[in-house]
């Protein structure tokens, strides 16, 4: 469970917070405890709950690309 030193954001990905309603502080959260996926275009996918993030790391540091609520398929 890697814990960042710093956490930068996209322009994508602070859109996406905002139209999206999702707090940075839920970020924080699905970074520190959720279940990180590494892609094979180099990003890695964290999700915790509902919320799904997708991540580029840069040395210490969590560059986020983009954030999403994942849907319920129940």
């Amino acid at each position: 469970m890697p814990v960042y030193e710093a956490i930068t954001y996209s322009a994508h990905a602070v859109q996406r917070l905002r139209k999206r309603r999702i707090p940075r502080e839920d970020v924080d959260l699905v970074l520190r405890i959720g279940e990180g996926t590494p892609e094979d275009d180099g990003t890695i996918v964290y999700e915790l709950d509902h919320i799904r993030v997708v991540i580029v790391e840069r040395g210490a540091a969590a560059h986020v690309v983009t954030v999403m609520r994942m849907r319920d398929h129940t």
